[in-house]
């Protein structure tokens, strides 16, 4: 441990200066009631004059006359010293007290005492964790005990193992709150040991999917990954599903956005037979520091993921559609396209679901897949889904990039240029939203007017991996393990 700063010795000295006043005003107590005894001597009870080779019952001192022998065997009790240090007692018993119900008793520890106790008892470990929370954000901690705690957060304790339920409520969630210091410290030393300490830390992978699909809808399965790892480290996760016809999956996360989603994107199977399936997905995670870097690859595990086919598409949702509807989709991608000048994916599609939110929609899921065609090559496309109807204008929109090719949208301008949107239903996206049950089917294109804008793309997380990238190198045999993940609720 480094030594104590200003701040700890105040702490310190205050913690140690407020118990031994306490002790002291208890000791006082005591003594002004209880010290001073008769031990067989015969004194005054009025001024305790010594009277043992006195055999009167008059004080010679201060007059008194004791009415019996006993008067002289009294103990000397000092009942205002014993009442000023009993209230002593009880205003630093309130004040302590009154810290404790809104700050907790671990408020009274020094940082070091909490230090020292991570990780501790379960029974103690959130009320320690929330304390050490609470000085982190008032910025009283050195850097050196910064580092303690990632270290003891990163290694858990008995009840709580990384990247576990128990570890991401506790040790995960204090690290996650306080990323951004641990992201921006200038020492480089402090900053390497930080980034090894997360660097080291597991990745949590989920796949999860429906109870139930379609024998002729293809199921698609989300992914959801949660990481501790220094915001400027890009991720690719590369997944093989062990089906026939089944192609490889990679996705690359190349940002990390303030509002961090833990659901990364969908993954498509291909079409099953009914019955109960298990299906393996190998998964690959690698990560590189900057654009030049070689993929490494960090870790290897397959997750099997129970599927349960049934019943036809008709018989879980309904379509429905018809000019009216097919009208709504158009004024909703009516907006036009934002053709951004550099960066990563450049196209925006601009939509508005306004037109969606009616009656005529109520209870329908909209998922669409959505190209962006350049003269007839594809230059983007989005997948999207949400539940339309009257008075759900507040419904969670999902979005997922599906391709893209910069090539075709850097092209230069032409004089005969002509995007288009096509929008066609996808049912197997209808599953993502509950409460449907009925789903629009039709199929519509768009005259799209695009507008140029002279800045960067805007960043998504995660995105597609782009054609011939480069894939991750390394053994990856670091932390190899199976995996069983149940199906979404």
């Amino acid at each position: 441990m480094s030594r104590l700063t200003g701040t700890e010795w105040v702490q310190w000295a205050g913690t140690a200066g407020l118990v031994i006043l306490f002790v002291g005003l208890v000791f006082l107590a005591w003594w002004a009631l209880f010290r001073d005894r008769e031990r067989g001597r015969r004194r005054c009870p009025r001024c305790w004059y010594d009277m043992d080779h006195l055999p009167s019952m008059t004080c010679p001192e201060c007059g008194y006359t004791a009415r019996s022998e006993r008067s002289f065997g009294k103990t000397r009790r000092r009942k205002r010293l014993a009442v000023l240090a009993m209230l002593g007692c009880a205003s630093i018993g309130a004040c302590v007290i009154d810290c404790a119900v809104h700050r907790g008793w671990m408020s009274f520890l020094p940082a070091r005492c909490l230090l020292w106790a991570m990780p501790i008892d379960e029974g103690i470990r959130q009320a320690s964790i929330d304390e050490l929370g609470q000085r982190m954000r008032s910025g009283v901690l050195s850097d050196e005990q910064w580092l303690t705690i990632l270290e003891r957060c990163a290694a858990g304790d008995d009840h709580a193992r990384p990247p576990g339920d128990e570890w991401m409520a506790t040790y995960g969630r204090l690290i996650e709150e306080h990323a951004d210091w641990f992201h921006s410290k200038s020492s480089p030393a402090v900053r390497q040991r930080v980034d090894a300490i997360r660097l080291a830390l597991p990745v949590r992978v989920e796949l999860a999917t429906h109870r139930k699909f379609p024998v002729d809808v293809a199921p698609t399965i989300g992914v959801w990954i949660r990481d501790w790892w220094p915001p400027d480290i890009q991720m690719r996760v590369s997944a093989v599903p062990r089906l026939p016809g089944a192609a490889t999956d990679a996705h690359v996360r190349r940002c990390r956005s303030q509002w961090s989603r833990w659901y990364a994107y969908s993954l498509l199977l291909p079409p099953l037979e009914a019955g109960r399936h298990e299906v393996d997905v190998e998964l690959m995670i690698g990560r590189r520091a900057r654009e030049t870097d070689r993929w490494e690859v960090v870790e290897r595990r397959v997750v099997t993921v129970p599927v349960f086919v049934d019943e036809t598409l008709s018989e879980v949702l309904t379509p429905i559609g018809g000019e009216s509807l097919d009208e709504a989709v158009r004024q909703t991608f009516g907006t036009g396209l934002i053709r951004r000048s550099s960066g990563v994916s450049r196209i925006e599609v601009e939509f508005d679901r306004t037109p969606t939110f009616s009656s005529l929609f109520d209870d329908t899921a909209v998922a669409v897949q959505v190209d962006v065609l350049r003269n007839g090559w594809l230059a983007h496309r989005l997948d999207m889904w949400w539940l339309a109807g009257a008075g759900v204008e507040n419904t969670q929109l999902g979005r997922d990039i599906a391709a893209f090719d910069d090539a075709v949208t850097g092209l230069p301008d032409g004089p005969d240029d002509r995007w288009i949107l096509s929008i066609r239903a996808v049912p197997a996206f209808a599953f993502r939203m509950r409460g449907a049950t009925w789903y629009w089917a039709g199929q519509v294109t768009v005259p799209a007017a695009v507008e140029t804008w002279g800045s960067s793309a805007s960043e998504w997380e995660w995105l597609p991996a782009e054609p011939g990238e480069d894939e991750p190198v390394g053994d990856g045999n670091d932390r190899r393990r199976m995996t069983r993940c149940p199906p979404a609720a």
